[in-house]
């Protein structure tokens, strides 16, 4: 549960808390969604701190492959502390599934997983070779 400060109310709307975070880049103007959709930018805005006008290509990435309403889903759903990493993970995400739409993220991990065990079995021949002064055909 949060902890309550002096001037704050019990049952107060969490979208206060959000709404200070995102003071400072509404000041400075609508954040790449609200730009991108010529939408108005408030300080309740979920995108305002996460896709400011500087971060729009890792908007327009994420908005292509997941789409507005989704990611702004993801991110009510996340606690605010998270949502930052919370995007960051979409737009890694994005970008592995821009370049493998079908495996995405995890096509990367299969292959590195792949490099990791034949790294591992070059390891143990060179071990071998070490220790035996020969390679061992059967490793």
């Amino acid at each position: 549960m949060n902890r309550l400060e002096p001037n704050q109310v019990m049952g107060s709307n969490h979208d206060d808390v959000r709404a200070e975070k995102n003071i400072e880049t509404f000041a400075l103007g609508r954040c790449a969604r609200c730009k991108y959709f010529d939408k108005m930018c408030d300080e309740f805005c979920v995108f305002a701190q996460i896709f400011p006008e500087a971060k729009r290509q890792s908007f327009l990435l994420v908005n292509d492959v997941y789409g507005e309403e989704q990611v702004e889903n993801i991110l009510h759903d996340v606690e605010p502390r998270l949502r930052e990493t919370a995007a960051a993970t979409l737009v890694l995400e994005a970008e592995a599934r821009k370049k493998d739409p079908v495996h995405g993220i995890t096509g990367i991990i299969e292959e590195l997983n792949r490099q990791i065990d034949t790294l591992k079995k070059d390891l143990t021949k060179a071990q071998y070779t070490l220790l035996f002064g020969k390679p061992n055909a059967a490793l």
